[in-house]
This record gives structure tokens, C-alpha cells and sequence, in this order.
């Protein structure tokens, strides 16, 4: 029983961290002047540099896109950022669901643990862990699809081969690690 507590607490612990956590994705560009490197998590890019005297801590992917996209949505940043922001957005919702379910089964696992008693149908108990990793599983698969990221945690260069309607390659960091990791507890 004392495993089961750990593994459910850890889980809660591994997904807020996962959404928390500031190293989700990175990609460097070399396009003319523009030699920028990007490295940031669901809804923000880390120290983003805004000119040569300002930087900001966190600026988000859907301020990035926002400017351009409105002139033209076929040009390369509006291609890069805005998949991103429309993902960490998708990704939180899907796992806000994951951690009530979570803390459902949390609540029935306390009730059974300390009061020796079940709350609700045995079915039930034994089903939500699964919902939860369902979920938590559509959530990684939805934000990895919508964002369009290369599974790499090596050098996402890019470079000036890309054409100016394409989108950059963008390369995974820690954060979809430790969501897989979660997946398996």
C-alpha cells in the first residue's frame, strides 16, 4: 500500500513539475543577422533577447507569433511559434484533467487507508489510475503532434536553407523526458 501512495505521489509531483518545468524545447537559427538560440518550455521562451540592451527572463511563444501572424500566418515564425503556444496550451488543459483524476484517486486511497472504508465502487478505484495515464499519454501524443517537434535532444540547427513559409526544426529538452518517465509510473 505504502508503494501504491509513493508511485500516485509521484505522479502528482512529476506532472506539476512537468508543467512547471522550463526546458521543454530549443532550437538555434542562423538566418543573416539573426543568430538566436531558443530554448523554452510549454508557453514561454527563456531569456529572450528583445535588443541589444534588453532580455527578458520568459516572453511567450504567442507573443513571438502574434506580430507576424497577424501580417502574414505563411511565414516561418508564425509557422514556428504559434504550433508551440497552441500546444503548452492543449498540453495544460489535458493534464489539469489528468491531476483531478489524480487527486480522486488520492482522496479514495486516504479514505481506504485511513478510515477503512470505501467511498465508492471498487470498479471505479481500480479504473481512474488507468484514465489518468490514458490521459496523460493523449496529452504528450496531442502536444507533440500540434507543436511538431523532432524527438532530438541533440542540435536543431537551423539554418539559411529554410524557405521563409517553412517552419524551423524544433528539438525536445528535459521536459518531455520526465513526461515519459511519469507515463511509466
Amino acid at each position: 500500500m505504502v508503494i501504491i501512495k509513493v508511485l500516485l505521489i509521484g505522479a502528482v509531483a512529476l506532472s506539476l513539475i512537468g508543467i512547471c518545468i522550463r526546458f521543454w524545447v530549443h532550437f538555434e537559427v542562423e538566418v543573416g543577422n539573426d543568430d538566436s538560440t531558443y530554448n523554452g518550455g510549454l508557453f514561454s521562451v527563456r531569456n529572450y533577447e528583445v535588443s541589444s540592451e534588453i532580455e527578458l527572463d520568459a516572453y511567450a511563444w504567442d507573443c513571438l507569433a502574434a506580430a507576424n501572424c497577424d501580417l502574414d500566418d505563411d511565414t516561418t515564425v508564425c509557422k514556428t511559434f504559434e504550433p508551440l503556444y497552441k500546444s503548452g496550451r492543449l498540453y495544460l488543459q489535458l493534464e489539469v484533467a489528468n491531476l483531478i483524476v489524480l487527486f480522486c484517486v488520492l482522496a479514495y486511497l486516504f479514505n481506504g487507508i485511513f478510515f477503512k472504508k470505501d467511498i465508492s465502487h471498487p470498479i471505479l478505484v481500480h479504473s481512474l489510475p488507468h484514465l489518468a495515464w490514458i490521459i496523460h499519454l493523449v496529452a504528450i501524443i496531442c502536444w507533440a503532434v500540434v507543436a511538431e517537434v523532432k524527438f532530438e535532444m541533440g542540435s536543431c540547427d537551423n539554418g539559411s536553407d529554410t524557405d521563409p513559409d517553412e517552419k524551423w526544426d524544433v528539438c525536445i529538452s528535459l521536459g518531455p523526458v520526465l513526461t515519459i518517465i511519469q507515463l511509466v509510473l
